[in-house]
């Protein structure tokens, strides 16, 4: 499994991945600055954490034979304004649930083909996010994505 982690801020920000089904011996640590690719062994079902600055976090289960393996999802800021990027690498459609776990009580069902990129704007409470992606066809898949919209300014919690 490939991991993008990105960081547009001048310095570099550290970031901790966390191998809750054995897939790496120990937490890794990695200084991210611009953006970096970095490889996790995983042959079969997995279940990781990524955590990154100012409560920023990520968990990611599934398995690597499952219908969903190549279903990507990346948050993005834009402006004010957090995006929700579905990419769907694989070949067969996918029935995606979007929740909100805090901040909030929305949830946005999303059909998404086969090699297609859907764009979804998520609301925050101040910048603040916490949302969970599922899908109907493959149960082992979940994403957890929780952080913070960087403005420059103090973070405030609501």
């Amino acid at each position: 499994m490939k991991l993008r982690l990105g960081n547009k801020a001048d310095e570099a920000a550290h970031f901790a991945i966390y191998p809750y089904g054995g897939e790496l011996p120990a937490p890794v640590h990695l200084d991210v600055r611009g953006q970096l690719f970095t490889d996790v062994p995983v042959s079969g079902p997995y279940e990781l954490a990524v955590q990154g600055p100012n409560r920023f976090w990520v968990e990611l289960a599934g398995s690597v034979e499952g219908v969903a393996a190549g279903l990507d999802v990346r948050v993005r800021k834009d402006g004010s304004s957090l995006h929700v990027e579905l990419e769907n690498t694989g070949t067969k459609p996918l029935s995606v649930k979007l929740r909100s776990r805090g901040y909030g009580s929305r949830t946005v069902n999303q059909d998404v083909r086969g090699r297609q990129t859907r764009t979804l704007a998520w609301p925050t409470d101040q910048g603040w996010y916490d949302l969970e992606v599922t899908t109907a066809e493959d149960t082992t898949y979940r994403r957890r994505l929780t952080g913070h919209l960087e403005s420059g300014a103090p973070s405030v919690t609501g």
